[in-house]
């Protein structure tokens, strides 16, 4: 495996478990049952599921359009940075998404935002650097 994709796998580590750590503060807020503030309603539960639904489907389809953008003569390192585009925005919109949906859960106390939270930290996950996908679409291609 090449150094630069095992930083790529420790970045979206970490990111990760900020996401995990920003999930404290909400669970400590739900328990105290500090008082609740008004919410948008219906209004902020669509922002979120739109929200989650964009952080999956952008990174998706821009990944599959990159793919043909590939050229064979290109060394291992640009392969790799043309790679981390897509990593990158999906990571960024999926901790958006997340945090958004986190807020949303300590203003309004409604478990079904932490439903929206696992949904969307389920979508970071499935973005991990993945490096038998990478050989298969960058080295093999």
């Amino acid at each position: 495996m090449h150094p630069q994709f095992r930083v790529l796998q420790f970045v979206w580590m970490i990111l990760g478990l900020s996401q995990l750590i920003l999930l404290i503060p909400a669970l400590w807020v739900h328990r105290k049952g500090l008082p609740l503030q008004d919410s948008g309603g219906q209004t902020l539960f669509l922002v979120c599921i739109v929200f989650v639904v964009i952080a999956f489907a952008v990174p998706f389809f821009w990944y599959r359009s990159r793919r043909a953008e590939i050229l064979s003569t290109w060394d291992v390192e640009r392969k790799i940075t043309h790679y981390r585009a897509p990593l990158f925005f999906g990571w960024v919109l999926c901790e958006g998404a997340n945090l958004v949906t986190l807020i949303a859960f300590m203003v309004t106390r409604d478990v079904t935002y932490l439903w929206l939270f696992a949904a969307g930290f389920t979508l970071y996950y499935l973005q991990k650097p993945n490096w038998p996908l990478f050989q298969r679409d960058y080295i093999h291609a």
